[in-house]
């Protein structure tokens, strides 16, 4: 049951519902992402945590990996991927411990390798860069 929430959490992110995400949270979720070093609490700083990597990567979604139960906590692993414009050269993948209670999400952790998520971007611009340099020279 409480895997089915997270599955529907997520699919909510990709469609960029986050209407329907919030609506999966208690009032006063907290939330950590590791990587960032940032905690929010409550539902609107929690949707804008969430929301915030959308809004920088308009075109990336989550894969949804293994997700594992055990009891009120959920542990998901995820894949951000592109919805168009290929591939990151190692696509970033996260792991969130998510608690629940009361059918609604309680609490998130977000695990992620930064370092290595900045460099793999990082990568992407300069290549980027670079496509629009020939680009330029050639018109």
């Amino acid at each position: 049951m409480n895997a089915e929430l997270v599955r529907s959490f997520y699919e909510a992110w990709n469609r960029r519902a986050f209407a329907d995400l919030g609506a999966m949270l208690s009032p006063d979720v907290e939330w950590y992402d590791v990587a960032r070093a940032e905690a929010v609490r409550g539902r609107e700083a929690t949707r804008s945590l969430l929301g915030s990597l959308a809004e920088a990567f308009p075109a990336a979604w989550v894969e949804l990996g293994a997700v594992h139960e055990v009891g009120d906590v959920v542990v998901a692993e995820c894949t951000y991927t592109r919805t168009a414009g290929g591939r990151w050269p190692r696509r970033p993948t996260t792991c969130d411990v998510i608690e629940l209670s009361g059918g609604l999400i309680v609490r998130g952790r977000t695990y992620a390798d930064a370092v290595r998520t900045a460099l793999d971007l990082g990568a992407e611009a300069q290549a980027a860069d670079a496509q629009a340099r020939v680009v330029a020279r050639v018109a």
